[in-house]
């Protein structure tokens, strides 16, 4: 059961925003964050993909040299933690926040050390950029626990603050950071 979010105090506020944007917690943003399964599952020589943080590492979702569990072990998986097309995953223990967005139909399940985070509300690619900003990055490691393997926990993720402008804002922006790193794509080239 998840608690309620606590109100943003300005001292929490990470940087100024425009009038027209608000900051809110990414719980406010989602249907839902969940991660894995955290039972061992069972493994199979076919069945469906079971991704780990090394399938993600790289920023998108990776098959290769994946191992299966059975399709029965999955159907049983609850819709939460069955990742879909349109969510996002985010990495929470050892190399946590790497963010990658479902762009699949693809039938997968993750590890625990993955969030789900389930359905945004808003442009995923917003919510990509957000996620993978500094100022993201840098709250979970304020949040981080453990010693031998930091953990990010769904809590936190749960109450990241995040800079939210209108929905034609956020394309924009968007299309602004994709065409800018395109650009820095073409000079590590030359």
């Amino acid at each position: 059961r998840e608690k309620p979010l606590t109100e943003i105090t300005e001292e929490e506020k990470p940087f100024d925003i425009p009038s027209s944007w608000k900051w809110v917690k990414l719980n406010e943003l989602v249907t839902i964050i969940t991660d894995g399964d955290h039972q061992p599952p069972p493994q199979a020589e076919t069945g469906v993909p079971f991704l780990v943080i090394s399938n993600i590492s790289q920023g998108n979702l990776s098959f290769i040299n994946t191992r299966n569990v059975p399709e029965e072990y999955y159907n049983n998986l609850p819709d939460a933690k069955r990742p879909q097309d349109g969510d996002i995953l985010f990495t929470v223990t050892g190399s946590y926040g790497i963010v990658v967005p479902v762009r699949t139909d693809k039938i997968f399940c993750v590890q625990r050390h993955i969030a789900i985070i389930k359905k945004p509300f808003v442009s995923v690619d917003y919510l990509v950029k957000c996620l993978s900003a500094p100022c993201s990055y840098k709250q979970c490691k304020e949040k981080a626990t453990g010693t031998a393997q930091k953990t990010v926990g769904l809590e936190t993720l749960r109450n990241l603050i995040l800079p939210l402008p209108p929905l034609a804002e956020q394309k924009r922006i968007v299309n602004k950071l994709e065409e800018i790193m395109s650009y820095c794509e073409k000079l590590k080239k030359k």
